[in-house]
């Protein structure tokens, strides 16, 4: 058989069988998936209890760690727990990251005392009970005006209160007005 035949070339690897790289425990070498996709394949088990067929190089090389709750530990940790939606600078689908915007907000916040401007709840109880600060709300709409007489800031419950009854007046965020019947 020629050298480059997957048969020949898998069988001259070092066993990595019980080894764990990572999260990642490999099982079994899989003889049929390694075959069917050319390249080495080991049956592994995550952390997790979940199975599933990496390929070798990726586990030699360190790219495949586990099955993801590595990476969901990692950002979690990196951002404190304030992501997507819990991040208090999350504007409409983005990430606000800006220092400057971040120091504004938090300037906002301790301006208005560190409360809910319309149900006066602290900072710490939002903290306590949803892990995010008060919202920075924009009165206008328009989130490039910053100025102070356009924000303020609220709690998660009043924030949603707040816009779910300008959805029933008809303001909706596409900018279009809602028909009301």
């Amino acid at each position: 058989m020629p050298s480059g035949y997957p048969g020949t070339r898998r069988q001259e690897r070092p066993s990595m069988i019980n080894q764990t790289f990572k999260r990642l425990t490999v099982i079994r070498y899989d003889l049929a998936e390694s075959e069917e996709r050319n390249y080495d394949c080991y049956l592994c088990k995550y952390s997790c209890n979940e199975t599933t067929i990496v390929q070798g190089r990726c586990l030699r090389d360190g790219r495949t760690k586990s099955c993801g709750c590595l990476h969901k530990e990692r950002t979690l940790k990196m951002n404190h727990g304030f992501t997507g939606i819990n991040n208090p600078n999350y504007v409409h689908g983005r990430d606000c990251n800006d220092k400057a915007i971040r120091k504004f907000y938090d300037e906002i916040r301790e301006s208005h005392n560190f409360q809910c401007q319309i149900c006066s709840k602290t900072q710490d109880e939002e903290l306590k009970e949803f892990g995010w600060k008060l919202t920075v709300h924009h009165k206008n709409r328009v989130h490039d005006d910053n100025s102070i007489c356009n924000v303020q800031t609220l709690c998660a419950k009043c924030h949603h209160t707040l816009h779910t009854a300008e959805w029933h007046k008809g303001w909706n965020p596409s900018g279009t007005n809602k028909t009301l019947t």
